[in-house]
């Protein structure tokens, strides 16, 4: 940032004087690479040389072919081909990396620099469009120790009939939250997130759900709203709602939009999966003991 700075107050003060605008360039940063540059000191020899170059030798230079600029740009620019990384690529098999490579390098040489790096740009800004527009939601079962782990992946755990524990896999926001209604909806009914909606149900009808929270680093506004409308549709149906491992930040947003009252109080929130299980299979005598996720020594002692 401070060298973007440093180029920016660099041009506004050029400008007064009618001075060429500083700009940053590969090739001549390959070059200075090449070079041995080390230190930020390079640039001031660079700018002694040209200022000397334009001061005696500019009328010399002006009968070299730009053919010979170009081959001198060209040999710089080959030293910023990765081969190995290229290897690389081939041995791990990134089909679609090796491919997106090569259109891209067709595209600057057919069309122009520009072209390249404005497709380059563009389809980056689609892949990661697209890796976070879908909510990524695990159904977990439990296993013979207590732990909850993906029952995708070990479909021998234990299932508490009507139970559904979800974990949201990633943060939750504008660009993934419009499909979360529909992603839990066949989690719901099929136990699986990819499963075709035309399919008979497979799953109980569900009377509970509790949301792990632990891997939900960060929440907006728009995925809380359309958290709030998923509890009232769970609410309207008398599922009763748990939250596990909820962030601190993430709870200051829960109780200032409404959406921890909708689930039904502080006392849905608790401090791990276990504990909201417990709760909503009526196993705690007392529901206000696991206020916050935090029982009180009567409750560890039950447990």
């Amino acid at each position: 940032n401070r060298e973007l700075v440093a180029l920016g107050v660099a041009n506004l003060a050029g400008s007064i004087f009618g001075a060429l605008p500083v700009a940053a360039s590969t090739s001549r940063s390959a070059n200075v690479q090449l070079a041995g540059g080390r230190t930020h000191m390079i640039g001031f020899v660079v700018f002694v040389l040209v200022l000397l170059t334009q001061a005696v030798a500019l009328p010399a230079l002006a009968y070299i072919p730009q053919a010979c600029l170009a081959a001198i740009v060209i040999s710089e620019a080959l030293g910023l081909i990765q081969v190995d990384q290229i290897k690389f690529l081939i041995r791990v098999r990134g089909n679609l990396d090796l491919f997106m490579m090569a259109a891209i390098f067709l595209l600057t040489v057919a069309i122009s620099p520009q072209a390249g790096f404005i497709s380059s740009v563009f389809v980056a800004v689609m892949f990661i469009l697209r890796s976070t527009a879908v909510a990524h939601i695990s159904l977990l079962g439990r296993t013979k120790g207590g732990r909850f782990v993906d029952a995708q992946e070990n479909p021998e755990l234990q299932r508490t009939d009507g139970l559904m524990v979800v974990r949201f896999e990633q943060s939750l926001h504008f660009a993934n939250s419009s499909l979360l209604k529909h992603t839990l909806s066949r989690i719901e009914q099929y136990g699986d997130a990819h499963a075709h909606p035309s399919l008979p149900a497979r799953l109980p009808p569900l009377a509970a759900v509790v949301f792990d929270l632990s891997d939900m680093v960060s929440i907006d506004a728009c995925a809380v709203e359309t958290l709030c409308e998923l509890i009232k549709s769970y609410r309207s149906r008398n599922v009763q709602v748990a939250f596990a491992n909820l962030r601190p930040e993430g709870k200051e947003l829960f109780l200032r939009s409404g959406l921890i009252d909708l689930a039904g109080g502080v006392h849905h929130l608790f401090g791990s999966i276990e504990l909201a299980r417990a709760f909503l299979d009526g196993e705690a005598k007392d529901s206000s003991t696991y206020e916050l996720g935090v029982p009180d020594i009567g409750v560890n002692e039950a447990l």
